[in-house]
């Protein structure tokens, strides 16, 4: 169906149905074009599609599809972040983080165990699934304090500048994800120093060409990153789903 939108508006002097369908079949059947979801549920639950090495499960519904090009991407953004499991990156001893987590004797326990979570888990991605009214920036303005009492340089990022405010409020030194890639492509030195923390807010937002531009930046830092967002709040504008992808792969509370 977006396909069919894209070339009618494209031709601005207009086509008839059948040359706009025959377009679209054209353009659908390119070698970079794959089906994610498919007419025959019996059928592709017993072989699913492969691209490269990966056999994708898909599931019945309208057909959508994908390029492999955009497929590969995704698998390296997720494959960098689940590569960096058990890294021990950015840690904080149990006993320092306790000692904080005492200065907040009305803190809601479930806001202190996604703390003590993230803080001590030793990976270099986590990530949170934060519905409205939970009080995540609030948390995130506590582990942003934490990490930086532990000496670490924070940064808050996101796609939206109303959640820039937002984080700032909590004393997070935050941009969104554009301002941060474009000052960082300004400068010759390196982006973040090693063994930085940045806190990503509304990462369900953040598109997958996104995604590919920002996780190597970070990866390269030896950050700690940290993805809060929530599955059921407005898609990413363009091709997104990477948080989604995260999320299914690693434990997020």
């Amino acid at each position: 169906r977006e396909v069919v939108q894209a070339f009618a508006k494209g031709f601005d002097q207009g086509l008839d149905v059948d040359s706009i369908e025959a377009v679209t079949d054209a353009f659908l059947a390119g070698r970079d074009i794959v089906p994610t979801l498919h007419p025959n549920p019996v059928e592709i639950a017993r072989q699913g599609i492969t691209v490269g090495e990966h056999v994708l499960p898909v599931h019945p519904a309208e057909r959508r599809y994908s390029t492999v090009t955009m497929i590969n991407t995704e698998r390296r953004i997720i494959d960098t972040a689940t590569g960096r499991t058990n890294t021990a990156t950015a840690g904080v001893p149990a006993d320092r983080v306790d000692a904080f987590l005492a200065g907040y004797p009305h803190i809601k326990t479930d806001q202190a165990t996604v703390i003590r979570r993230l803080t001590q888990s030793g990976n270099g991605v986590d990530v949170i699934q934060a519905e409205a009214g939970t009080g995540k920036t609030w948390t995130l303005g506590r582990i942003n304090e934490l990490y930086v009492a532990e000496g670490h340089r924070v940064i808050g990022l996101t796609a939206a500048r109303t959640a820039v405010t937002e984080l700032r409020s909590e004393g997070i030194d935050s941009y969104t994800v554009a301002q941060f890639m474009h000052d960082i492509s300004r400068t010759s030195g390196p982006a973040l120093p090693n063994d930085a923390v940045v806190l990503i807010d509304e990462a369900a937002m953040i598109s997958t060409r996104d995604w590919a531009q920002l996780m190597p930046v970070l990866h390269d830092a030896n950050a700690k990153i940290i993805l809060c967002g929530d599955t059921g709040q407005l898609p990413e504008i363009d091709a997104g789903g990477v948080f989604r992808g995260l999320q299914t792969r690693l434990d997020a509370p």
